[in-house]
């Protein structure tokens, strides 16, 4: 029997490693195996991707956001851009029926939603990134929540 340097078998018979031949016989099983198996399936693979492709509409979070606030009805919006929140100001960029305000403040931008919640009588909605940016609106959302006026807060 023949042994390698670290004592184990080479031809395959008693240890871990098999020659070279053997080793490109199970290659060969292997490929031809499953390209055997991929030819067959490989038209309605193909049918499928196609027909995915072609049915499948790509949007980003930002954008589901402002066609779901624009579906409810939302016109106008109060915040600042964040770095967390650029996916949804592009989104707005691009959507012409909502209009955006921007404050230099959050809690600005909540106050400035529930004044508009209440003469409108629309939601208003303030759009604050996270952190101590939506920790800043919490008071006049809570002041909205205490007086019954209809404030949305997206951080």
């Amino acid at each position: 029997m023949a042994s390698s340097a670290t004592g184990f078998s080479t031809n395959g018979t008693a240890g871990f490693r098999s020659t070279t031949d053997e080793c490109a016989v199970v290659l060969f099983r292997v490929r031809t195996h499953y390209s055997d198996r991929s030819r067959a399936e490989d038209p309605i693979r193909r049918r499928a991707r196609q027909s995915s492709k072609r049915l499948t509409v790509y949007r980003s979070g930002g954008q589901i956001l402002i066609e779901a606030l624009d579906v409810h009805g939302v016109d106008t919006l109060f915040g600042i851009p964040g770095i967390h929140t650029l996916p949804i100001y592009d989104a707005l960029y691009k959507h012409h029926r909502i209009h955006h305000v921007m404050t230099r403040h959050e809690q600005g931008a909540g106050y400035m939603a529930d004044g508009y919640a209440r003469v409108t009588g629309r939601v208003g909605v303030v759009l604050t990134t996270t952190g101590p940016a939506a920790i800043n609106a919490l008071t006049p959302v809570g002041e909205a929540n205490a007086e019954s006026s209809p404030v949305l807060l997206i951080a």
